[in-house]
Protein backbone atom coordinates (compact mmCIF):
# COMPACT_ATOMS: atom_id res chain seq x y z
CA UNK A 1 0.00 0.00 0.00
CA UNK A 2 1.27 3.36 -0.75
CA UNK A 3 -0.27 6.18 1.10
CA UNK A 4 -0.09 10.05 -0.56
CA UNK A 5 0.10 12.13 3.05
CA UNK A 6 1.32 12.12 6.25
CA UNK A 7 -1.12 13.84 8.05
CA UNK A 8 -3.73 11.94 11.02
CA UNK A 9 -5.73 10.32 8.25
CA UNK A 10 -2.77 8.17 6.73
CA UNK A 11 -1.46 7.76 10.35
CA UNK A 12 -5.13 6.13 11.01
CA UNK A 13 -4.99 3.95 8.02
CA UNK A 14 -1.63 2.31 8.38
CA UNK A 15 -2.43 1.63 11.57
CA UNK A 16 -5.70 -0.39 10.47
CA UNK A 17 -3.70 -1.94 7.59
CA UNK A 18 -1.26 -2.98 9.60
CA UNK A 19 -3.85 -4.60 11.62
CA UNK A 20 -5.46 -6.11 8.52
CA UNK A 21 -2.13 -7.90 7.78
CA UNK A 22 -0.69 -5.90 4.92
CA UNK A 23 3.02 -6.84 4.32
CA UNK A 24 4.39 -3.38 3.90
CA UNK A 25 2.71 0.50 3.88
CA UNK A 26 5.06 3.39 2.52
CA UNK A 27 4.05 6.23 3.03
CA UNK A 28 4.47 9.84 0.88
CA UNK A 29 5.62 12.83 2.58
CA UNK A 30 6.31 16.15 0.33
CA UNK A 31 7.12 18.15 3.68
CA UNK A 32 8.31 15.92 6.35
CA UNK A 33 6.44 17.66 8.93
CA UNK A 34 3.37 15.30 9.03
CA UNK A 35 2.26 13.28 11.74
CA UNK A 36 3.68 9.65 10.09
CA UNK A 37 6.95 11.28 9.57
CA UNK A 38 6.71 12.13 13.97
CA UNK A 39 5.57 8.50 14.69
CA UNK A 40 8.91 6.89 15.80
CA UNK A 41 7.94 3.26 15.61
CA UNK A 42 5.69 1.74 13.78
CA UNK A 43 3.81 -2.05 14.34
CA UNK A 44 5.48 -4.99 12.61
CA UNK A 45 8.08 -2.75 11.30
CA UNK A 46 6.52 -2.84 8.01
CA UNK A 47 6.16 1.01 7.44
CA UNK A 48 8.43 3.67 5.66
CA UNK A 49 8.36 6.73 5.08
CA UNK A 50 9.53 8.61 2.62
CA UNK A 51 10.57 12.56 3.54
CA UNK A 52 10.20 15.22 1.18
CA UNK A 53 9.44 12.64 -1.96
CA UNK A 54 6.94 13.45 -4.88
CA UNK A 55 4.93 11.15 -7.66
CA UNK A 56 6.76 11.32 -10.54
CA UNK A 57 5.92 8.04 -13.07
CA UNK A 58 4.14 4.81 -12.95
CA UNK A 59 6.29 1.09 -14.11
CA UNK A 60 5.96 -2.24 -14.37
CA UNK A 61 2.96 -2.20 -15.58
CA UNK A 62 1.37 -0.20 -13.09
CA UNK A 63 2.46 -1.74 -10.04
CA UNK A 64 5.65 0.40 -9.27
CA UNK A 65 5.58 4.14 -8.23
CA UNK A 66 8.37 6.31 -9.06
CA UNK A 67 9.04 8.58 -6.52
CA UNK A 68 11.57 11.73 -6.82
CA UNK A 69 12.96 14.20 -3.81
CA UNK A 70 13.61 17.06 -6.66
CA UNK A 71 16.05 18.89 -3.50
CA UNK A 72 18.28 15.79 -3.19
CA UNK A 73 18.31 14.54 -7.08
CA UNK A 74 16.86 11.49 -5.95
CA UNK A 75 14.39 8.98 -7.62
CA UNK A 76 13.54 5.44 -6.65
CA UNK A 77 10.95 2.88 -7.14
CA UNK A 78 8.70 1.15 -5.10
CA UNK A 79 7.85 -2.22 -6.43
CA UNK A 80 4.94 -4.12 -5.28
CA UNK A 81 1.98 -1.37 -5.40
CA UNK A 82 -1.25 -2.38 -5.93
CA UNK A 83 -3.00 0.02 -3.74
CA UNK A 84 -2.23 4.29 -3.51
CA UNK A 85 -4.84 6.19 -1.55
CA UNK A 86 -4.47 9.56 -1.24
CA UNK A 87 -4.81 11.14 2.41
CA UNK A 88 -6.47 14.30 2.03
CA UNK A 89 -6.36 14.79 5.66
CA UNK A 90 -8.80 15.79 8.21
CA UNK A 91 -8.57 18.27 11.92
CA UNK A 92 -9.25 16.02 14.43
CA UNK A 93 -11.76 17.84 16.44
CA UNK A 94 -13.08 16.66 19.79
CA UNK A 95 -15.52 19.23 20.34
CA UNK A 96 -18.33 16.85 21.06
CA UNK A 97 -16.83 15.29 24.04
CA UNK A 98 -16.79 17.20 27.69
CA UNK A 99 -13.68 18.60 28.63
CA UNK A 100 -13.55 16.99 31.94
CA UNK A 101 -13.01 13.68 29.95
Amino acid sequence: ILLVGDSYSAEDLTLMAIKLGVKSVDILSRSAWGVACDTASWPRNCVEVHEEYAIVGVSDGGRGIVIENEEEEDQMTLNDIDTVIFCTGYSMNMDMLDPSL
